[in-house]
């Protein structure tokens, strides 16, 4: 995980929340500029998600998240 604002690599996590079951949300603290940023992580069930290229998709035709 990057830092958003220094590209460092080192950081930590400060505080974990459960937003419902299937979602985490976690507050880090980069090592090198002291830049605080958010990472959220959604569980999906097996199978649910396709890659095109560098675009994932869920299965039943719902667009997500694009990467770059």
């Amino acid at each position: 995980m990057l830092c958003p604002n220094c590209n460092n690599k080192y950081n930590r996590v400060v505080n974990t929340r459960q937003e419902g079951p299937e979602t985490t949300i976690r507050q880090r603290l980069c090592l090198g500029c002291a830049h605080t940023f958010h990472t959220v992580e959604v569980h999906l069930p097996p199978l649910s998600v396709r890659w095109e290229g560098k675009v994932m998709k869920r299965v039943d035709g719902y667009q997500g998240i694009r990467f770059f």
